[in-house]
């Protein structure tokens, strides 16, 4: 398989911006994702206290 990228395609620039090559592995969600999981964790520990963690 060839590792030459193809740069003549539409979807290698989106909306005219290039995406840096040292920035193509992350994802624009990323830090949302992290967000979303400290926000499920402060109500996961709201809702369940360390204290009752053994009881679960």
């Amino acid at each position: 398989m060839l590792d030459k990228k193809i740069s003549e395609q539409t979807a290698f620039e989106t909306g005219g911006i290039p995406t840096p090559s040292d920035q193509e592995n992350i994802g624009s969600t990323d830090k949302i994702s992290e967000a979303v999981e400290g926000m499920m964790d402060n109500i996961e520990h709201a809702i369940y206290p360390e204290e009752d963690k053994d009881d679960r």
